[in-house]
């Protein structure tokens, strides 16, 4: 560790002569002078993230927790992020580390489109990714927020990398804008295949379901209002969807990509579903 002072200087800034380097070897000594440091320098907070790759063991917990106790003793508040996994890991410590770390937490979660507000937000979210697509991308983001949200349970990571496989294999067809037929393509690929479980994994919770999946289960107790709104959102989409396969399997195939066209979901119509085994993909004219 480098710090801009040694022990015992007096914490004076001198522009002419600017404090030289030390490397320090002791903990002890290193927190005393970076508590010095950051009374020197006025900083208001410090903000971790990403705190889960200290450890690659799935019930390890010591070294996030010493790390952020640590960063406790610095002086300015502490803010950190975290997964759930990680959550669930720091709730198996013991009561006097889970008030300090756990106590004041504020939870992250998907926008529920039954609320106007995260309606909105999504929406708009979505149509700054066509805009910054250049043309890459073309659906409506009025119609369409839905069955995104659907795809991709509101989460940015996997909505971008669903667009990611839309578009490649709207290339593959030597068009250079993707629309919802290969969104709906991407979605059923075998490239996004974890993101598709993580998701059907995820409404599944959402619908009361019992899971193992610690890194999908929300860690704390929701209000039962928000959790009773999201469940009624997550059923009626089911709901739905049984009712769209229903439909689909008592028509012919005609009638199915008539279904489709208007607005219908179908497996295995044009434009949907799996790729067939050993189809032949067209390469781009060059």
């Amino acid at each position: 560790m480098v710090l801009p002072i040694k022990e015992g200087d007096v914490v004076e800034d001198d522009p002419k002569e600017p404090p030289q380097p030390e490397t320090v070897k002791s903990v002890t000594r290193a927190l005393a002078l970076a508590q010095r440091l950051a009374a020197r320098d006025g900083i208001a907070a410090v903000i971790l993230d990403e705190l889960q790759f200290l450890t690659q063991s799935t019930v390890a917990n010591t070294a996030v927790t010493a790390t952020l106790l640590g960063m406790t003793y610095l002086g300015p508040p502490l803010v950190f992020a975290s997964n759930y996994d990680m959550v669930h890991r720091l709730k198996q410590r013991g009561q006097q580390d889970r008030d300090r770390l756990l106590s004041r937490h504020v939870p992250l979660l998907p926008e529920m489109l039954a609320v106007p507000e995260d309606f909105q937000a999504w929406k708009a979210y979505l149509a700054e990714c066509i805009a910054i697509s250049g043309g890459a991308l073309a659906f409506d983001p009025e119609n369409d927020a839905q069955p995104l949200h659907c795809y991709t349970f509101g989460l940015r990571r996997k909505l971008l990398d669903l667009f990611r496989i839309a578009y490649r294999h709207a290339r593959l067809q030597s068009r250079y804008t993707a629309t919802m037929h290969d969104i709906e393509w991407a979605y059923c690929s075998g490239e996004y295949c974890e993101h598709r479980v993580d998701v059907e994994e995820l409404i599944s919770i959402q619908l009361g379901r019992p899971s193992s999946r610690k890194d999908l289960i929300f860690p704390f107790e929701m209000d039962a209002e928000e959790t009773q709104i999201r469940t009624e959102e997550q059923k009626a989409r089911h709901i739905e969807k049984i009712t769209d396969q229903a439909t689909a399997a008592a028509l012919t195939p005609a009638e199915k990509r008539t279904y489709a066209a208007a607005g219908g979901t179908v497996k295995g119509t044009e434009g949907n579903g799996r790729k067939p085994s050993g189809e032949k993909r067209k390469k781009p004219h060059r």
